[in-house]
């Protein structure tokens, strides 16, 4: 049971190393190139659902390493990290790759990275096979596309902004237009009316009835016409910012009460209701009377024009003990506010009459007085309708 002798078969694997050694090479350029990728890269094996390879910058760009993945799926962790929003759509990607429904895909997605924030991605998939046509690996090239995104968003921000700028524009041009032709007509009236005073005057006797109406027409008409320039100038040096304000200490309620006292004929000639709440303390403020009391009388005097015979409007005076604020209110009865002029109500020039046989008078200036003289003393105006008919 000596060995005696030995006999040795031989084969030449030269070829074979040199294929080993290409492979080996191979192997290595391709991981030295995709390891020198901007993109992040990673395999997954459809099978295990076990991640096979993933490259530095994939790495990167979320912040776990190839194992850390690994374990992350296999505990369910990896779609619970993609944003809410877009977990339908990553679940449909999902389930095209496991049935090998294509051949290469692309998904825009949300997923939360190691340090807990939610970045963009864009995945570009393609499907690699096995011998039977079924679907093996998954390779996904991803890049950060959040700055983009972030870009995206704005310039859509941008562009709506531009649009309701634009829009803005063509509603105080269409504003602007309006105005001049209702300012022909409201100047074109008392003038006709001051030349037809004047050419009465100097047909008649001085000392006679026709004389005495027509001074008062005269007077009435340029009382009229004086009032539309100051609100012309009102809303210049409002818009300007050369309203300067003489503010001293006053008393609201008292304010309140005398601008109510002022306008309640104006009221009861219209047999409209004019009730008003005052707050059961005094209410000290910093403020210019004359303009507080004018633009409230501009309130006013909208809440009588816009009212029917035997309608209501009560003006209420209370505070707000969290904002520190004193709110006037004044509600009425009267033909209400179409909801989509409520935004631009406070404009320059805007109706909320414009149809052709409007039988209310003005330029559309009072609100706009109104806003400019509450936001000068640092408050607010805002106006509040139901609708048409709903006050």
């Amino acid at each position: 049971g000596r060995p005696k002798g030995a006999t040795v078969v031989g084969q030449d694997v030269t070829e074979r190393k040199k294929m080993e050694e290409a492979l080996k090479y191979n192997e290595t350029m391709l991981r030295t190139i995709l390891d020198n990728s901007s993109d992040g890269i990673n395999m997954l094996d459809l099978k295990t659902g076990r991640h096979v390879f993933m490259n530095q910058a994939q790495v990167e760009l979320t912040g776990f390493s190839q194992e850390e993945i690994n374990i992350i799926s296999a505990a369910g962790e990896a779609y619970k990290r993609v944003h809410p929003e877009d977990r339908e759509l990553s679940a449909q990607h999902n389930k095209l790759a496991a049935a090998g429904l294509f051949t290469y895909h692309a998904l825009e997605y949300r997923w939360k990275i190691k340090s807990g924030e939610y970045r963009w991605f864009s995945d570009r998939s393609r499907l690699v096979r096995d011998e039977e046509g079924k679907p093996r690996y998954l390779v996904r090239s991803s890049r950060d596309i959040t700055e983009r995104k972030h870009a995206e968003k704005e310039l859509l921000e941008s562009q709506k902004q531009a649009l309701e700028l634009v829009e803005k524009l063509n509603r105080a041009d269409s504003n602007k237009n309006e105005f001049i032709s209702v300012l022909s007509h409201e100047l074109r009236n008392p003038l006709a009316a001051i030349m037809m005073g004047i050419t009465v005057l100097n047909q008649v006797a001085p000392g006679s009835d026709d004389a005495r109406q027509a001074r008062e027409s005269i007077s009435h008409q340029t009382s009229h016409l004086s009032h539309l320039v100051n609100e012309l100038l009102d809303v210049t040096r409002i818009t300007q910012n050369k309203v300067r304000l003489k503010k001293e200490r006053l008393e609201l309620n008292q304010v309140v009460e005398q601008v109510v006292q002022d306008y309640r004929p104006q009221f009861t000639e219209k047999n409209v209701g004019l009730e008003v709440r005052l707050n059961a303390n005094p209410i000290y403020l910093e403020a210019d009377p004359a303009r507080l009391i004018q633009a409230l009388g501009n309130l006013l005097a909208n809440a009588s024009e816009f009212t029917d015979t035997g309608g209501n409007t009560l003006v209420t005076v209370e505070t707000d003990q969290t904002s520190k604020e004193a709110v006037i209110r004044i509600k009425d009865t009267g033909m209400g506010i179409d909801p989509s002029l409520l935004p631009d109500l406070f404009e320059p020039f805007m109706q909320v009459d414009r149809s052709p046989g409007r039988s209310h008078s003005g330029l559309g200036m009072g609100l706009s007085i109104v806003k400019g003289i509450v936001n000068l003393h640092g408050g607010s105006a805002a106006a509040f309708s139901e609708g048409r008919g709903r006050g």
